[in-house]
C-alpha cells in the first residue's frame, strides 16, 4: 500500500515533508542492530565494592558492544573490572572520571613490564596533565648514577640479575639512559598541589601506585547522555550513528526517550 494524494480543495501532498520529519525526528530502528533497552542495561564484573558499568563504557560481550563508546571497554578478570592493564577503583559518571591502578609485579611493587598510559583519544589531555612514573627493568649498568635524572632502585626478585629503577618524570619530557634496559613501563601518578619541582626523591613512588591515578573524558555525546537517562532511557550507539537513546519498549530515538514530535504550521495552499 502507497502514500495517496488527493486533489479535493487544491490539497497539497505533504507526503514527502512528513516522510523527512518522521526520519528526522522519530523512532531509529535498524534489522542490523540488536541492542535494546534491556540489553544496554548497567551491569558489573560481580566483585566488591559493586561498580555498576554504563555509558560511555561497557563490558564487551553479550552484545554490548554498541551500549557504550569506542574505546571505553571495561573487561572482567574474574571479578575484577580492568580497564586496559589497569584495575578499575571508581567510575564518577556525574564528573566524567574514572579512577585507575596498576597491575602490580608479584616479586616487587612495581607495574609490570610494557605497561603505559591508557591510549583513548578522549582521555589523552587528561593523561598529558599527569606526572608519570617511569620505570626502567633489567639495566645492564647497577649505578643509578649513569642516569642524568635523579632515580630510585627498585627490588625486585624477579630482576635480581640486572638493575631496576624509576623516576618522576613531566609531562611531555624524553628521558635519555646512560645503561641499556631491557624494558620500561610509564604510569601515570596523581600528585595532589604543586609538584613542578619535586623529583622521584621528594616522594614514595610505592603510595603513588598504591593510590593510582584519575582521568576524565570529554565526550560530545555527554549531554545526550544525561538528557536520555533523565527521560527514562539508556545511552549507547549504533553501527552509524555515535549516539543513540535506547527506550523501554523497543523504541530507539535520537535525543531522549520523552519528547513528543509533532507536525505544526503546515498550510495547504489552493
Amino acid at each position: 500500500m502507497g502514500l495517496h494524494c488527493t486533489h479535493t480543495r487544491g490539497l497539497v501532498c505533504t507526503a514527502f515533508s512528513i516522510f523527512f520529519i518522521s526520519i528526522l525526528e522519530g523512532p531509529v530502528a535498524s534489522s542490523l542492530d540488536k541492542v535494546s533497552y534491556e540489553v544496554c542495561k548497567p551491569c558489573s564484573c560481580g566483585g566488591k565494592p559493586h561498580l555498576n558499568i554504563s555509558y560511555p563504557f561497557y563490558i564487551s560481550g553479550g552484545g554490548r558492544e554498541l551500549c557504550g563508546y569506542p574505546g571505553f571497554e571495561i573487561t572482567c578478570e574474574g571479578k575484577k573490572p580492568m580497564y586496559a592493564r589497569y584495575s578499575v577503583k571508581n567510575i564518577s559518571y556525574e564528573k566524567s572520571s574514572i579512577e585507575l591502578v596498576s597491575q602490580l609485579d608479584d616479586s616487587c611493587f612495581a607495574p609490570l613490564p610494557f605497561t603505559f598510559a591508557p591510549t583513548n583519544t578522549f582521555l589523552s589531555d587528561s593523561v598529558s596533565r599527569h606526572r608519570s612514573l617511569f620505570f626502567f627493568f633489567n639495566c645492564t649498568d647497577s649505578n643509578s648514577s649513569s642516569f642524568s635524572f635523579p632515580t630510585s632502585n627498585v627490588n625486585c626478585t624477579s630482576h635480581a640479575t640486572y638493575n631496576t629503577s624509576v623516576t618522576l618524570k613531566t609531562p611531555h619530557s624524553i628521558l635519555s639512559q646512560g645503561s641499556a634496559c631491557r624494558s620500561h613501563a610509564e604510569v601515570p601518578v596523581q600528585l595532589e598541589g604543586g609538584f613542578s619541582n619535586q623529583t622521584i626523591k621528594d616522594v614514595n613512588y610505592i603510595m603513588l601506585l598504591k593510590n593510582g591515578f584519575r582521568l576524565k573524558w570529554d565526550l560530545l555525546t555527554s549531554e545526550s547522555c544525561t538528557s536520555c537517562e533523565k527521560s527514562g532511557g539508556r545511552c549507547g550507539r549504533s553501527r552509524y550513528t555515535d549516539f543513540l537513546c535506547y527506550c523501554p519498549g523497543g523504541t530507539n530515538h535520537s535525543k531522549d526517550c520523552g519528547k513528543v514530535f509533532r507536525i505544526r504550521n503546515y498550510r495547504f495552499m489552493n
